[in-house]
């Protein structure tokens, strides 16, 4: 869903014989859904970048997510607690790290991307992006 926060509606994908029950919970957020491809698990980083006055950019601390192959995805119950009725009543806790531990390579190619990101959506001020990084560190 493309007007949805904290994962919801969102589904990986493993069996073609999958997809339309995925888009079904999809649509059930939203009448506009993004479908992307997966990229194998390696890294999930949290990157904001802020707009400066004088136009130029500033990449904040990164918050790394820790996933593992049994769950290689961020579903809506690793951000939120919920009560026996769904609703949600906080932001879960544990299993990131901020700031991450990135090296300086990685740190250009992810202030490259949020920078375009952010000028090609027309974002002001700030924005944020929750990127995967390839086991090769390629964002």
């Amino acid at each position: 869903p493309c007007n949805e926060d904290n994962s919801q509606g969102i589904t990986l994908v493993k069996e073609n014989t999958d997809l339309q029950k995925a888009l079904d919970l999809a649509f059930s957020f939203d009448y506009e859904v993004l479908c992307e491809s997966y990229i194998e698990l390696g890294r999930e980083l949290r990157v904001a970048v802020l707009e400066k006055d004088d136009g130029s950019f500033q990449m904040l601390p990164c918050i790394e997510y820790f996933l593992t192959q049994e769950s290689p995805i961020r579903t809506p119950e690793h951000k939120l607690v919920t009560d026996a009725r769904g609703v949600p009543t906080a932001a879960a806790s544990g299993g990131r790290k901020c700031p991450a531990d990135i090296d300086d390579v990685l740190a250009k190619k992810l202030q490259n991307l949020v920078v375009k990101s952010h000028m090609a959506l027309g974002c002001r001020d700030y924005s944020i992006y929750d990127v995967r990084v390839d086991p090769q560190g390629e964002p």
